[in-house]
């Protein structure tokens, strides 16, 4: 069976700002698919990092932190936008800003889209390691810091609804990871 070629036959030939954001903008692109035109609404936003610490004792550090799409606190990790080119210096000063540490042991486990079908975000997530105490940028009264164990986290998150897909994604990576180590 021959294999089809799809990408020679798209191409986005128009994109039209909707809303401007402060976090993200809308456009609605215009698709040409197999000579046929087809319109999506597309959320751009800067690529992102997560970080996945994980302290002396073997816990991660992980955040539960007031969500308002949700109206409710959600378990995640400490992560955010790109600011500057380096994957690596924006993960360490995500680390930092969240929860006052840097890695001294900072491994990059997966780049992916985060839902390409709506957006064209990038998030690289990173396991963080050999954590040293650093100056705490931001002390929001909307995070607490919590320490767990993988299987704890894994726990809370299948059993209580206070998390995301992303989080429930990583924690899902980290299990098979650890048994991997």
């Amino acid at each position: 069976m021959e294999k089809m070629n799809i990408m020679n036959e798209i191409e986005i030939v128009n994109k039209e700002k909707k809303y401007e954001g402060k976090v993200f903008d809308i456009y609605e692109y215009k698709i040409n698919i197999q000579n046929d035109t087809i319109k999506r609404d597309i959320m751009e936003r800067k690529d992102g990092v997560v970080i996945v610490p994980i302290d002396k004792d073997g816990n991660l550090i992980m955040l539960s932190e007031y969500c308002a799409g949700s109206n409710s606190y959600n378990l995640a990790f400490p992560g955010g936008s790109m600011e500057s080119d380096s994957i690596e210096e924006n993960a360490q000063r995500e680390l930092i800003e969240e929860i006052g540490f840097k890695s001294n042991n900072l491994k990059l486990l997966i780049s992916t889209y985060e839902h390409p079908s709506t957006t064209n975000r990038k998030i690289h997530i990173f396991l963080a390691r050999d954590l040293e105490k650093a100056y705490l940028k931001n002390e929001d009264r909307f995070i607490k810091i919590k320490r767990m164990s993988i299987e704890k986290a894994i726990e809370k998150c299948e059993n209580d609804f206070c998390s995301d897909i992303t989080t429930i994604a990583i924690l899902s990576i980290l299990k098979n990871y650890n048994k991997e180590e």
